[in-house]
Protein backbone atom coordinates (compact mmCIF):
# COMPACT_ATOMS: atom_id res chain seq x y z
CA UNK A 1 0.00 0.00 0.00
CA UNK A 2 1.47 3.72 -0.91
CA UNK A 3 1.41 6.20 1.41
CA UNK A 4 2.63 9.92 1.88
CA UNK A 5 5.21 10.86 4.47
CA UNK A 6 7.42 13.41 5.36
CA UNK A 7 11.21 13.94 3.82
CA UNK A 8 13.76 16.23 5.13
CA UNK A 9 12.37 18.53 7.36
CA UNK A 10 11.08 15.61 9.93
CA UNK A 11 13.45 13.66 11.71
CA UNK A 12 11.63 10.48 10.74
CA UNK A 13 11.72 7.04 13.00
CA UNK A 14 9.61 4.89 11.50
CA UNK A 15 7.80 2.47 13.98
CA UNK A 16 4.60 0.67 15.17
CA UNK A 17 1.36 3.02 16.04
CA UNK A 18 -2.18 0.74 16.95
CA UNK A 19 -0.84 -1.56 13.78
CA UNK A 20 0.08 1.20 11.57
CA UNK A 21 3.21 2.78 10.14
CA UNK A 22 3.46 6.21 11.54
CA UNK A 23 6.27 8.76 11.13
CA UNK A 24 7.35 9.96 14.30
CA UNK A 25 8.91 13.82 15.12
CA UNK A 26 10.41 15.45 17.61
CA UNK A 27 7.03 17.47 18.00
CA UNK A 28 4.30 14.94 17.37
CA UNK A 29 3.24 11.61 16.07
CA UNK A 30 0.52 11.54 13.12
CA UNK A 31 -1.00 8.29 13.00
CA UNK A 32 -3.30 6.80 10.54
CA UNK A 33 -3.97 3.33 8.47
CA UNK A 34 -3.68 4.86 4.61
CA UNK A 35 -1.98 8.98 4.49
CA UNK A 36 0.39 10.40 6.57
CA UNK A 37 -0.11 13.90 5.92
CA UNK A 38 1.96 16.87 6.55
CA UNK A 39 2.06 19.27 8.78
CA UNK A 40 2.94 22.89 9.13
CA UNK A 41 6.67 22.32 9.78
CA UNK A 42 6.87 19.88 6.93
CA UNK A 43 7.51 20.85 3.32
CA UNK A 44 9.16 17.76 1.40
CA UNK A 45 6.56 15.11 0.85
CA UNK A 46 7.20 11.26 -0.65
CA UNK A 47 5.28 8.79 -1.96
CA UNK A 48 5.98 5.60 0.11
CA UNK A 49 4.70 2.45 -0.73
CA UNK A 50 5.51 -1.41 1.37
CA UNK A 51 8.51 -1.52 -1.93
CA UNK A 52 9.82 1.62 -2.48
CA UNK A 53 9.92 5.50 -1.78
CA UNK A 54 8.91 7.55 -4.72
CA UNK A 55 10.62 10.97 -4.23
CA UNK A 56 10.08 14.73 -5.55
CA UNK A 57 13.10 14.48 -7.65
CA UNK A 58 11.82 11.23 -9.09
CA UNK A 59 8.13 12.82 -9.73
CA UNK A 60 9.71 15.62 -11.43
CA UNK A 61 11.43 13.35 -13.80
CA UNK A 62 8.68 11.40 -14.61
CA UNK A 63 6.76 14.57 -15.49
CA UNK A 64 9.89 15.44 -17.88
CA UNK A 65 9.46 12.74 -19.47
CA UNK A 66 6.28 13.47 -20.94
CA UNK A 67 6.51 17.33 -21.50
CA UNK A 68 7.19 18.00 -24.98
CA UNK A 69 5.73 19.50 -28.11
CA UNK A 70 4.97 15.73 -29.42
CA UNK A 71 3.17 14.63 -25.97
CA UNK A 72 1.68 17.20 -23.57
CA UNK A 73 2.66 21.06 -22.90
CA UNK A 74 2.84 21.40 -19.49
CA UNK A 75 2.70 24.48 -17.57
CA UNK A 76 1.47 23.22 -14.12
CA UNK A 77 1.03 19.60 -12.79
CA UNK A 78 0.50 18.16 -9.23
CA UNK A 79 0.76 14.72 -8.15
CA UNK A 80 -1.46 12.52 -6.15
CA UNK A 81 -2.15 8.61 -4.92
CA UNK A 82 -4.43 7.27 -7.21
CA UNK A 83 -6.47 4.79 -5.85
CA UNK A 84 -9.45 4.88 -8.28
CA UNK A 85 -8.76 1.36 -8.80
CA UNK A 86 -5.96 -1.26 -7.65
CA UNK A 87 -3.67 -1.79 -7.73
CA UNK A 88 -2.08 2.34 -6.71
CA UNK A 89 -0.22 4.56 -8.34
CA UNK A 90 1.03 7.76 -8.62
CA UNK A 91 -1.79 10.06 -10.65
CA UNK A 92 -0.52 13.17 -12.37
CA UNK A 93 -2.96 15.70 -12.38
CA UNK A 94 -1.39 18.62 -14.79
CA UNK A 95 -2.44 21.70 -17.06
CA UNK A 96 -1.11 22.75 -20.47
CA UNK A 97 -0.41 25.44 -22.67
CA UNK A 98 -2.33 25.93 -25.83
CA UNK A 99 -5.23 24.09 -27.28
CA UNK A 100 -6.73 21.16 -24.75
CA UNK A 101 -8.84 19.85 -28.04
CA UNK A 102 -12.32 20.32 -26.54
CA UNK A 103 -14.32 23.40 -28.66
CA UNK A 104 -15.61 24.56 -25.22
CA UNK A 105 -12.55 25.12 -23.31
CA UNK A 106 -10.22 27.12 -25.91
CA UNK A 107 -7.15 28.74 -24.22
CA UNK A 108 -7.49 32.15 -25.03
CA UNK A 109 -3.64 31.80 -25.48
CA UNK A 110 -4.25 29.12 -28.13
CA UNK A 111 -3.64 30.80 -31.70
CA UNK A 112 -3.32 28.06 -34.68
CA UNK A 113 -1.46 24.70 -34.69
CA UNK A 114 1.53 25.65 -33.49
CA UNK A 115 -0.75 26.01 -29.86
CA UNK A 116 -1.91 23.06 -29.62
CA UNK A 117 -1.06 21.82 -25.93
CA UNK A 118 -1.86 17.99 -26.63
CA UNK A 119 0.55 16.62 -29.37
CA UNK A 120 0.73 13.47 -31.96
CA UNK A 121 1.92 11.38 -29.13
CA UNK A 122 0.20 12.26 -26.62
CA UNK A 123 -1.42 8.70 -25.86
CA UNK A 124 2.33 7.03 -25.33
CA UNK A 125 2.53 9.54 -22.37
CA UNK A 126 1.47 6.84 -19.71
CA UNK A 127 3.83 4.67 -21.14
CA UNK A 128 6.94 7.47 -20.60
CA UNK A 129 5.87 8.28 -17.39
CA UNK A 130 6.13 4.62 -16.40
CA UNK A 131 9.57 3.75 -18.07
CA UNK A 132 10.96 7.18 -16.00
CA UNK A 133 9.26 5.88 -12.74
CA UNK A 134 11.13 2.57 -13.62
CA UNK A 135 14.20 4.64 -14.40
CA UNK A 136 14.18 5.33 -10.52
CA UNK A 137 13.97 2.39 -8.63
CA UNK A 138 14.43 -1.31 -9.70
CA UNK A 139 11.88 -2.18 -7.39
CA UNK A 140 8.80 -0.83 -9.43
CA UNK A 141 9.52 -3.48 -11.59
CA UNK A 142 9.46 -5.99 -9.80
CA UNK A 143 6.22 -4.61 -7.68
CA UNK A 144 4.38 -4.15 -12.04
CA UNK A 145 5.32 -7.93 -12.48
CA UNK A 146 3.94 -8.87 -9.23
CA UNK A 147 0.14 -6.72 -9.72
CA UNK A 148 1.22 -4.48 -6.90
CA UNK A 149 1.57 -1.17 -9.38
CA UNK A 150 -0.14 0.27 -12.44
CA UNK A 151 0.95 2.77 -15.29
CA UNK A 152 1.09 5.81 -13.76
CA UNK A 153 -2.44 8.32 -14.74
CA UNK A 154 -2.79 11.33 -16.68
CA UNK A 155 -4.92 13.50 -15.80
CA UNK A 156 -5.46 17.12 -17.86
CA UNK A 157 -7.26 19.92 -16.25
CA UNK A 158 -9.04 22.79 -18.10
CA UNK A 159 -7.07 25.96 -19.20
CA UNK A 160 -6.68 28.59 -15.96
CA UNK A 161 -6.76 25.54 -12.77
CA UNK A 162 -3.91 26.17 -11.02
CA UNK A 163 -4.34 29.95 -11.15
CA UNK A 164 -7.73 29.45 -9.80
CA UNK A 165 -6.22 27.01 -7.13
CA UNK A 166 -4.38 29.69 -5.93
CA UNK A 167 -6.81 31.91 -5.51
CA UNK A 168 -9.15 29.62 -3.70
CA UNK A 169 -6.41 28.39 -1.24
CA UNK A 170 -5.41 31.48 -0.63
CA UNK A 171 -8.85 33.02 0.20
CA UNK A 172 -9.28 29.79 2.60
CA UNK A 173 -5.76 30.24 4.25
CA UNK A 174 -6.24 34.63 3.79
CA UNK A 175 -3.25 34.69 1.91
CA UNK A 176 -1.84 36.35 -1.05
CA UNK A 177 -1.60 34.22 -4.08
CA UNK A 178 2.32 34.59 -4.35
CA UNK A 179 2.29 32.92 -1.09
CA UNK A 180 0.11 29.99 -2.25
CA UNK A 181 2.93 27.07 -4.01
CA UNK A 182 1.51 24.05 -6.14
CA UNK A 183 2.88 21.16 -4.45
CA UNK A 184 4.48 18.30 -6.21
CA UNK A 185 2.75 16.30 -4.28
CA UNK A 186 -0.32 16.53 -3.18
CA UNK A 187 -1.59 14.96 0.16
CA UNK A 188 -4.83 17.49 0.88
CA UNK A 189 -8.33 15.04 0.56
CA UNK A 190 -10.36 18.84 -0.27
CA UNK A 191 -7.76 20.10 -2.68
CA UNK A 192 -7.75 16.74 -4.45
CA UNK A 193 -11.27 16.81 -5.13
CA UNK A 194 -10.82 20.17 -6.06
CA UNK A 195 -8.72 19.86 -8.81
CA UNK A 196 -10.37 16.37 -9.70
CA UNK A 197 -13.90 18.34 -10.03
CA UNK A 198 -11.83 20.36 -12.99
CA UNK A 199 -10.13 17.82 -14.96
CA UNK A 200 -11.58 17.55 -18.33
CA UNK A 201 -9.43 14.98 -20.31
CA UNK A 202 -7.67 11.72 -19.29
CA UNK A 203 -5.50 9.84 -21.36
Amino acid sequence: MMSFMSLGSIRATVHRCSGFMAAKSERKVICRSDLIHSTPFIHSLVIRSQYAVITEADLVKVTQAINGDDKLRMQEFTTVLDRREPPETVGIILEITGDIGIPSLRSETAHGSDAVGIGPNANSARQKAFEALLSTNDDHQRAFDAGRLRQPTIRIVKPGTFSDYRRWRGAKQNSGIGQIKVPVVMVDPVSIEWLEERVVKEL
